[in-house]
Parts: C-alpha cells; sequence; structure tokens
C-alpha cells in the first residue's frame, strides 16, 4: 500500500489475520512497516467502533513511525461476528480479560523483540 498522506510515498505492508480468543476467533488486520519495526502496537478500539475506524491512525503509525500496529474486533463484533449481535452473549469484561490479552500475544508473536505498546480508545483502555 502507499500512503502519501505526509507528502511523500512510503509502502506499507497490510495483512488481514484472525486469531484465537478462547474458543472465539477474532479477525484483525496488521499493518507492517517498510523496514525494520521499531516498536509494534496493538489499538484497543471502543464499545462500537469497528477495527476500519483506525484503518488512517494504524497506517500512519507504519508508514510514517516504523511502528507496527495490529487493529482487530472485539468478539461478537464487525468482522469478528458470528451472527447478529442481539443473540450475542458476549460481555465488556471478556472483551477486557480475553479479547485484549489475545490480541497482545498474537502481536507478540509477529513482533517479538521489539517494544510492545498498548493504545486503547475508551473501553481499550482496560
Amino acid at each position: 500500500m502507499l500512503d502519501k498522506s505526509a507528502g511523500h510515498t512510503a509502502v506499507i505492508r497490510e495483512e488481514e489475520l484472525q486469531f484465537a480468543s478462547g474458543t472465539h476467533l477474532l479477525a484483525g488486520r496488521l499493518y507492517h512497516p517498510a523496514g525494520q519495526a521499531r516498536a509494534a502496537v496493538v489499538l484497543n478500539g471502543a464499545t462500537g467502533v469497528p477495527q476500519r475506524y483506525y484503518r488512517h491512525f494504524a497506517r500512519w503509525l507504519a508508514a510514517e513511525q516504523q511502528v507496527a500496529c495490529l487493529t482487530y474486533d472485539y468478539r461478537d463484533f464487525g468482522d469478528s461476528s458470528r451472527g447478529h449481535p442481539r443473540r450475542s452473549d458476549a460481555t465488556m469484561a471478556q472483551w477486557a480479560l480475553e479479547d485484549q490479552p489475545a490480541a497482545r500475544a498474537e502481536l507478540q508473536r509477529h513482533y517479538a523483540g521489539v517494544p510492545l505498546w498498548v493504545i486503547g480508545h475508551s473501553l481499550g483502555q482496560c
């Protein structure tokens, strides 16, 4: 992908992935910087905000800051949904205590050896 937002062209790679959180599969997108990553960030989103909302920020981190970024949707939401949200029994506690650590573990699997940072928005600050 080419990012021209800062007046120059930087090449980054975006990778769609799925990873386990207990018995659930979460959908995510990993934004890889063109060169060596100086850090890796998992972006825990807010309640009711799909991962795609954060795509411009994630691309900026990868292209301009050389920081890999993982965005994802919590269980039973967005691209991680297994059906209509009204039929979901997922709780915010599961999102915070199970899904967020699963996302950190997935990012660590891809970027072992670099500092791991967490950015949270609203619920994502847990």
